[in-house]
């Protein structure tokens, strides 16, 4: 997706600017940034994770509203939000995306008030390049 982008781009310039050479190179990922929703969940306490796992993370909800959570051991850095909402960065690799939200999760899952106890299974929407995945996670 993001391929097909720097190409549409390219061709743009080279009908903007004829005279100069303009290419399209080879390309590395650097970064994959996720949304993540958690369909059934209505509360994150990121005060009680901040306090828990202050080493680990980066609490500022006058200056940013999100926490920033860089376990030493994970692919990815999340940003947790009150709205229950996650993005989750760093990741040279979709399944980076996956493997490192859902360790992250386990560690911070007490934190989190579910809509539906008797489910035992945590709905997860993730967007990567406006493209929209579905996965369920144990609880």
């Amino acid at each position: 997706m993001s391929i097909s982008s720097i190409k549409s781009i390219v061709y743009m310039l080279k009908d903007m600017l004829p005279f100069n050479k303009i290419e399209c190179g080879t390309h590395n990922v650097q970064n994959i940034v996720a949304n993540v929703k958690m369909k059934n969940v209505s509360f994150i306490d990121l005060n009680a994770i901040y306090k828990d796992y202050s080493t680990d993370c980066t609490y500022q909800s006058t200056i940013f509203p999100g926490l920033i959570f860089r376990p030493k051991d994970s692919p990815v850095v999340l940003l947790i939000f009150n709205s229950c909402r996650f993005v989750v960065t760093g990741a040279k690799q979709y399944n980076d995306v996956v493997y490192g939200f859902q360790k992250i999760l386990q560690s911070i899952k007490k934190y989190i008030t579910f809509n539906d106890d008797s489910s035992h299974k945590i709905d997860v929407q993730s967007e990567v390049a406006g493209v929209l995945r579905e996965f369920e996670i144990e609880k």
